[in-house]
């Protein structure tokens, strides 16, 4: 969380679009295993804020509408992805 928060600051519009409150709970995989929805209303504010600050692109329209990532979310997403450490695929139980 630290790593996209970082990233995201450098840009002033998704610093205070989305680190302010604006994205509801497209950052915060702790809420995947409750019980709270996400509701229609929230979910459509959500995409038209990361569309408005560059990171979807809306393709379609009315229920045939789908985002895909910009550039700028690619590359945010290769950001994160190299400074990541390295997995450590080693066996814990190896040799016990």
């Amino acid at each position: 969380m630290e790593i996209k928060a970082a990233l995201l600051c450098d840009s002033a519009t998704v610093r205070e679009g989305l680190l302010h409150g604006g994205i509801s709970r497209l950052w915060r995989p702790t809420l995947a295993d409750t019980d709270d929805a996400i509701t229609e209303q929230v979910a459509s504010r959500d995409l038209r804020l990361l569309t408005s600050v560059n990171l979807l692109k809306a393709n379609g329209a009315a229920r045939g509408r789908y985002y895909v990532a910009t550039k700028e979310l690619a590359d945010l997403r290769s950001k994160i992805v190299a400074e990541r450490d390295a997995r450590d695929d080693t066996d814990p139980f190896e040799g016990a």
